[in-house]
C-alpha cells in the first residue's frame, strides 16, 4: 500500500462509458490506497470508444467533484465542438469546480498533514480487511464524499440510471440537494446502515449533496477569490437544553503564498449568530447563511468592515467582508431556521 502521494492523474482510459466505470473504480482504489489528490483526463485518454456527447458531459461532471479537472487527451475534447448545450454543460461544471476551490485545498492540506490516513475522497464503499495490498476488489458503491461534507454519486452508464448510496452511520444527517440545498422534497435523511436509492438524472444534471449544518468555504465567483464560508441550513439549537452550534472552517495556504484564513461560525439557542474571520492582507471574504429567517440587527467589528443583504425569496443572508486587513466579528440577531 503506498503510504502518501501528493498527487496523481489517472489514466489510460477508453472514451466510453467502461472508461469513465473504469476511471470510478481508480478513483475509490487511490482513496483505499492513501493517495492525497487525484482525477482522471475528462473524456478519456485513449481515442477508443463511442464518441458520445453523453460520455463527455457525465465525465466533466465527474471531473468537476475531484480534486484534478482536467480535460486532455486523445480524440475530440473540446466542447463546443459537440455542440451549444454540450458546451453550456460543461462550462456551469468548470464553474462549480472553481467554487470549490478553497474547500478543495481544505480538504487537500488536511489530507497531506494526516501522512494520508485522511484523503480527500472518502468511499462510501469499505474494502475488505482481508484483500492483500496487491489486489483491489469490485467496489460495492461508486458514491463517494468529497472532504467530509460533500456526497457525489457519478453517472456511469449511457441510461443516466445511478445508484445512490448514502453512507451508514448517519442517522443524524440530513443530506441536502447541492444544487437546491433548501427544498425539502429533494434531501434525503440519513441512516444508521446504508441507504440506496435509484436516480434517474437528466443529462444537465448530477446528483450531489450536502450534509446539512456543514460550513463550507467556497469561492465566491470563478474569477474572483473571494471566499466566503457558506453555512447550509444550521438547525437553531433550544436554549433550554443543547448547547450552542459551533462550526469551524479553514482555508489553509502554503507558507510563500501568505496566511490562510479561519472563519467560524456559532449560533445560540437564542438566535444569535456569530462569526469570526482571521485577517488577510488582500483577501476578501464574508458569509453566507442558507436558510435563516431576516435578522434582526447586524453589527460588525470593525463597523465598516462589512455589508449585509437578506433575500427573503431565498431565505438567505449574505455578508460581505472586502477589508479584511483586520479581521472580522460579526453579530447577528433574531435568527431562526427556515427551509423552503
Amino acid at each position: 500500500m503506498h503510504p502518501l502521494s501528493d498527487d496523481i492523474l489517472q489514466g489510460d482510459d477508453d472514451h466510453s462509458f467502461n472508461g469513465l466505470t473504469g476511471c470510478a473504480r481508480k478513483v475509490i482504489y487511490s482513496a483505499w490506497d492513501n493517495y492525497t489528490n487525484f482525477g482522471c483526463d475528462i473524456g478519456g485518454y485513449r481515442d477508443v470508444g463511442d464518441d458520445e456527447r453523453d460520455v463527455f458531459i457525465r465525465w466533466a461532471q465527474f471531473g468537476a467533484f475531484l480534486p484534478f479537472m482536467e480535460n486532455g487527451g486523445g480524440g475530440e475534447h473540446r466542447p463546443w465542438m459537440y455542440d451549444e448545450e454540450v458546451t453550456a454543460i460543461y462550462k456551469t461544471y468548470v464553474l462549480e469546480h472553481y467554487r470549490l476551490i478553497p474547500y478543495l485545498m481544505s480538504a487537500g492540506m488536511e489530507s497531506m498533514s494526516s501522512q494520508g490516513t485522511s484523503p480527500a475522497v472518502h468511499p462510501v464503499a469499505v474494502k475488505d480487511t482481508n484483500t492483500p495490498d496487491y489486489e483491489n476488489p469490485q467496489p460495492s458503491t461508486y458514491s463517494y464524499r468529497l472532504g467530509d461534507d460533500i456526497l457525489v454519486h457519478p453517472v456511469l452508464n449511457e441510461k443516466g440510471l445511478v445508484e445512490m448510496t448514502f453512507p451508514a452511520g448517519c442517522p443524524d444527517t440530513l443530506w441536502l440537494n447541492w444544487w437546491d440545498p433548501l427544498d425539502t422534497a429533494t434531501s434525503v435523511a440519513g441512516q444508521t446502515g446504508e441507504l440506496t436509492q435509484w436516480h434517474h438524472p437528466s443529462l444537465d444534471t448530477y446528483p450531489v449533496y450536502v450534509r446539512r449544518q456543514a460550513l463550507l468555504p467556497l469561492q465566491s465567483t470563478p474569477t474572483e477569490e473571494d471566499v466566503i464560508f457558506t453555512w447550509f441550513a444550521p438547525l437553531r439549537p433550544d436554549g433550554a437544553s443543547e448547547a450552542d452550534l459551533l462550526r469551524v472552517a479553514s482555508v489553509p495556504q502554503p507558507e510563500t503564498v501568505g496566511p490562510g484564513l479561519q472563519g467560524t461560525a456559532t449560533l445560540s439557542g437564542e438566535g444569535t449568530f456569530t462569526g469570526t474571520i482571521t485577517a488577510h492582507p488582500s483577501m476578501k471574504s464574508g458569509w453566507k447563511l442558507l436558510g435563516v429567517t431576516a435578522p434582526e440587527s447586524v453589527e460588525f467589528s470593525p463597523a465598516s468592515a462589512c455589508s449585509y443583504e437578506y433575500h427573503s425569496d431565498h431565505v438567505t443572508l449574505h455578508i460581505n467582508c472586502p477589508d479584511m486587513s483586520a479581521g472580522v466579528i460579526v453579530t447577528v440577531t433574531g435568527l431562526s431556521s427556515q427551509m423552503l
